[in-house]
C-alpha cells in the first residue's frame, strides 16, 4: 500500500492536467500518507482573509453537511497555518454524534502569486499522535503543488512560443508575396496544414457585406455558388457581432449562430470557427476555419486569434497596393475628409470644440470674484475659574475639549485640612462659651466679655472655613467647552489662591476672525457675505457676513494682514472648538473671468515697470 502511495505521488510530480483533477488526487495521497480520514484544501487572496474551502476528499463530503463544527473551525485553523507554516489541534468534536477528531495542516507555498493555499487533514480520535512525525511526512510532499504550478506554467509558455512560431512563419511567407489574392491564398493554405483544418476561407468587408477573397487549395470559385453564399452569410454573422463564433456553440456563448448552422449543414462540416480580422480595433474581414471529427480547443482559438492579428496588416498593405491609382486616390481623399468631419478622431475634435467654447467663456463671461483669507474660530465669552483658596487638587472631572453645562462640577479641592481646622475652631468656640458661662456664674463680667468675644471670633473663623468648604467644588458658571486645564497636571497638585485652573468658552457666541491680505482688503466691504470651510472638514461650508474690519494691520508671516470679524449665519455645530482654523472666501462681486485669471500678473507688471 505504501509503495502504491509513493508511486502515485511520483506521478503527481509529473502531472500537468487541470486543477480539478490534480487537487483531489493530491489530497487523497497526502491523506493516505499521514493516515488522515479527511483532507481539505483552502485558499484565500493574498490579503490572508476570507478562507474558502476549494476541495474536500473524499468528494462525497464536499459540502461538509455532517460536520458543521469542522466547517466553522477550519477557516480559523487555516489562518493559524498561514501564520506559522504548520499547525495542529487536538480534541475536536466534529458532529452532534460526538465524533472526536484532531486537525493537522501545512501551508503550500508558491502555488499562485496572488493567493495563499493551505492543506488541512482530519485524523480520527481526540489525539493526533506524534505531531512532529506527521509534519515531517507532510513537508516531504508540500512541494508537489508548487512543482505542478511550475509544470503548468512551462507548458503554457511552450504553447505560446509554438503559437508565436507558427504566426511568424506564416507572416514571413506573406512578406514574400506581391499580390493581395496570392497572399490570401497562401495564408489559407498554411492555416489548413498547420492547424489540421478541412478548409479555410478569408473574406473582406465591402460596404455592409463581406466578399469572399480566397478558399484554401481553390484557385478559382464561382462567387454566385450556393456554397460561397453560405460562407459569406456565416462570415457576415461573425463580422456583425465582432466576436469569435464556434459551431457547435459552447454553453457559455450567447452569440447568434443561425448562419453557421446553415453553413455546417449544407457543406457537411462538423466544426466551424469564424474569427474577425481587425484593423485599429475595427473589423474589416473574417477568417473561417472548418474541421471534421474534433472541435477547436481554447488553445486553437487563442493561437488563431494571434495569427489573425499578425497577418491582417500585411494583407491590408498588399490590398492597398494592388488597387488602381484612381481607387487609391479616392481612398486617400476619403480618409482625409473622415479625419476632419467623419466619426473618427472624435476625442480630439471634441477637445478642440471644448477648448474653443472655454476660451469664448473666459474672454466674454463673468464669474463671482472671491477673496480668500485664513480664519480662526474665536469667542468673546470666556469664563476663567481660579482657585478659591490655597490647597491641593483632589479630583478633576473634565479635560480640555469637553463640553460642560452651567453649574457642572469641574474640579474638587481637598477639604481634609479645612474640615480638621473647622473642628478645631468649633472646639475653641465651645470652650470660650463655657468659660463665659463660668465667668458669669462667678460674677466676673470682664472675663465673661473677653470669653464671649473670643467665641464670636471663633464663629467668624468657622464661617470663613465653611465658606471655603462650600467653594471646594469649582463649577462652571456657563455652558460651553473647556479650553484650558489638563487633569494629568492638576491631579494632586498644590494650588494657590487666584491660580486659573480652567477656562470655559461659550460656543454660542463664536465668530470667525479673518486675516485679509493687504492687497485684497480694499475689495472687502462691511456686510459682504461669504463662506468658511474648516481644515478638519473641508467638505462642509458655513455662511458668514463681515461685521467689522480692524483699520490697523498686523504683521503675520512677514506680510501685513487686516483682521476682519465675521459673524456665522448658521447655528454652531457640536464639533466646533475655539481656535479651529480654515479658509474663508468673501464675495466681492461679479468680475470678468479673464480679469480674475490675469489681474495678479497685471498688477505685478504694473509695480515692476512703475516709474
Amino acid at each position: 500500500m505504501f509503495d502504491q502511495i509513493i508511486q502515485s505521488l511520483q506521478e503527481l510530480r509529473r502531472f500537468s492536467g487541470p486543477p480539478e483533477q490534480f487537487w483531489p488526487k493530491y489530497l487523497q495521497n497526502a491523506a493516505y500518507f499521514c493516515g488522515a480520514e479527511y483532507a481539505l484544501l483552502l485558499s484565500t487572496p493574498s490579503s490572508g482573509e476570507d478562507w474558502e474551502i476549494r476541495f474536500v476528499w473524499p468528494q462525497e463530503h464536499q459540502h461538509l453537511g455532517d460536520f458543521s463544527v469542522l466547517e466553522e473551525r477550519v477557516p480559523v485553523f487555516a489562518q493559524r497555518i498561514n501564520r506559522h507554516g504548520q499547525a495542529s489541534e487536538a480534541g475536536l468534536v466534529l458532529s452532534e454524534q460526538g465524533k472526536a477528531a484532531s486537525l493537522v495542516g501545512i501551508r503550500l507555498d508558491e502555488v499562485e502569486q496572488d493567493g495563499l493555499y493551505v492543506a488541512v487533514f482530519v485524523l480520527s480520535g481526540p489525539d493526533q499522535g506524534n505531531v512532529q512525525e506527521l509534519f515531517s511526512r507532510l513537508n516531504l510532499i508540500a512541494d508537489i503543488p508548487a512543482n505542478y504550478t511550475y509544470i503548468r506554467e512551462l507548458e503554457h509558455q511552450w504553447s505560446r512560443s509554438e503559437a508565436l512560431h507558427k504566426a511568424m512563419s506564416i507572416l514571413s511567407l506573406l512578406q514574400e508575396k506581391n499580390k493581395y489574392v496570392e497572399a490570401c491564398m497562401t495564408a489559407c493554405n498554411e492555416i489548413v496544414s498547420r492547424y489540421n483544418c478541412l478548409r479555410v476561407s478569408l473574406s473582406r468587408q465591402k460596404g455592409h457585406y463581406v466578399k469572399l477573397q480566397a478558399i484554401s487549395h481553390t484557385e478559382r470559385f464561382e462567387k454566385k455558388m450556393d456554397a460561397v453564399r453560405c460562407m459569406e452569410a456565416a462570415m457576415e454573422e461573425a463580422l456583425d457581432q465582432d466576436e469569435e463564433i464556434t459551431w457547435p456553440p459552447s454553453e457559455e456563448s450567447d452569440a447568434v449562430t443561425l448562419a453557421h448552422e446553415t453553413f455546417a449543414r449544407r457543406l457537411g462540416s462538423d466544426y466551424l470557427l469564424s474569427l474577425p480580422l481587425r484593423v485599429n480595433n475595427e473589423p474589416v474581414g473574417v477568417l473561417c476555419c472548418e474541421r471534421q471529427q474534433y472541435a477547436f480547443t481554447e488553445q486553437d482559438i487563442l493561437e488563431l486569434r494571434l495569427l489573425c492579428d499578425q497577418i491582417i496588416h500585411p494583407l491590408e498593405q498588399l490590398r492597398q497596393k494592388d488597387r488602381w491609382i484612381g481607387a487609391r486616390a479616392a481612398a486617400g481623399l476619403n480618409s482625409s475628409l473622415e479625419k476632419v468631419v467623419g466619426v473618427k478622431h472624435t476625442f480630439a475634435k471634441t477637445i478642440a470644440v471644448v477648448i474653443t467654447i472655454l476660451l469664448f467663456v473666459i474672454v466674454f463671461g463673468s464669474w463671482q470674484y472671491k477673496i480668500e483669507a485664513p480664519f480662526l474660530l474665536k469667542t468673546d465669552s470666556i469664563a476663567q475659574l481660579p482657585a478659591p483658596y490655597k490647597g491641593y487638587v483632589e479630583e478633576v472631572k473634565v479635560r480640555e475639549g469637553d463640553r460642560v453645562s452651567k453649574g457642572e462640577t469641574l474640579l474638587t479641592l481637598d477639604t481634609d485640612r479645612l474640615e480638621l481646622k473647622a473642628a478645631q475652631v468649633l472646639a475653641d468656640k465651645h470652650r470660650y462659651l463655657r468659660e463665659a458661662e463660668k465667668s458669669r456664674a462667678s460674677n466676673k463680667l470682664a472675663e465673661m466679655k473677653i470669653a464671649r468675644a473670643r467665641a464670636e471670633q471663633s464663629q467668624a473663623k468657622l464661617e470663613g472655613i465653611r465658606y471655603q468648604l462650600n467653594h471646594a467644588k469649582i463649577k462652571s458658571p456657563i455652558g460651553g467647552v473647556v479650553v484650558k486645564g489638563k487633569d494629568e497636571k492638576l491631579m494632586g497638585a498644590p494650588v494657590r489662591k487666584g491660580d486659573v485652573l480652567f477656562k470655559v468658552a461659550r460656543i454660542q457666541d463664536m465668530y470667525a476672525e479673518l486675516a485679509v491680505k493687504e492687497r485684497d482688503v480694499h475689495e472687502v466691504e462691511l456686510g459682504a457675505k461669504g463662506a468658511i470651510a474648516f481644515v478638519s472638514r473641508p467638505g462642509i461650508k458655513f455662511d458668514i457676513q463681515v461685521e467689522r474690519i480692524n483699520p490697523i494691520s498686523k504683521v503675520k508671516k512677514k506680510a501685513n494682514r487686516f483682521m476682519a470679524r465675521a459673524s456665522i449665519q448658521e447655528d454652531p455645530a457640536k464639533w466646533w472648538r475655539p481656535g479651529m482654523s480654515g479658509i474663508a472666501k468673501i464675495h466681492a462681486g461679479e468680475r470678468n473671468i479673464l480679469w480674475i485669471l490675469t489681474h495678479r500678473i497685471v498688477d505685478f507688471f504694473h509695480k515692476f515697470f512703475w516709474v
